[in-house]
């Protein structure tokens, strides 16, 4: 499948920016998404790849909410260290 020619190229790094920090818009999430049909991979329990790729995304997410509720927590002198 061929994509058009202003279709934003993809960006690993950029993308991975995108999807972790929550407040911050790189415009890689809203038009690339891993696949899940993906083979099915012989090492991954029966599951796919892509399934995996999907669930590590999800905790990267989480973890990049985690930390930036605790950058913004810590900035605002709401968590003190004593």
């Amino acid at each position: 499948k061929k994509l058009p020619g202003d279709y934003p190229r993809f960006e690993p790094a950029v993308y991975s920016i995108d999807v972790f920090v929550p407040f911050l818009d790189l415009h890689q999430e809203d038009y690339w998404l891993s696949t899940a049909n993906s083979p099915v991979c012989s090492a991954c329990f029966g599951t796919t790849l892509g399934q995996w790729v999907r669930i590590y995304m999800w905790l990267h997410i989480a973890f990049g909410w985690l930390l930036s509720t605790l950058a913004a927590l810590s900035i605002t002198g709401l968590v003190r260290r004593e």
